[in-house]
């Protein structure tokens, strides 16, 4: 699925294309994988599942000093279970569409967010993304 290469994290500081580190997890379950981000597009995968997606810029968090820093961002994850284990964040899903809603800080150019799965309201994911070199997602 291609999205608008013109969808960026935020207006003023777009984050950098390039390689992601991503975690997804649940009350039960943590996935990991790496991402390929372009114009707020990515694509990528974990063990278990193929993603792909595109996140945008929403309202700014506060419109004091550390608005240039913290910006709220939002978009979609769409995954699509590519691995046969029996421990999976989504059950036994095939395949989801999730909404995004969350931050990214321009100063470390990470995203923390939260997915949940459209017509499921019990069904979400934690999100975290960071730099591929950075040591790890929490």
């Amino acid at each position: 699925m291609v999205y608008p290469a013109a969808m960026t994290i935020c207006t003023c500081i777009p984050m950098k294309d390039g390689l992601y580190r991503i975690r997804c997890s649940d009350s039960q379950h943590t996935e990991e994988g790496t991402i390929a981000v372009s114009g707020g597009n990515f694509t990528g995968s974990t063990e278990q599942y193929r993603l792909t997606g595109h996140i945008g810029p929403a309202a700014p968090a506060d419109s004091g000093p550390r608005a240039q820093q913290k910006h709220t961002v939002t978009g979609m994850l769409h995954l699509t279970r590519a691995g046969t284990g029996s421990e999976r964040c989504l059950g036994w899903f095939k395949r989801a569409s999730l909404t995004l809603h969350g931050a990214h800080s321009a100063a470390a150019d990470t995203i923390t967010a939260t997915a949940r799965a459209q017509g499921h309201t019990a069904i979400f994911l934690d999100i975290a993304i960071v730099p591929a070199q950075s040591a790890d997602c929490t």
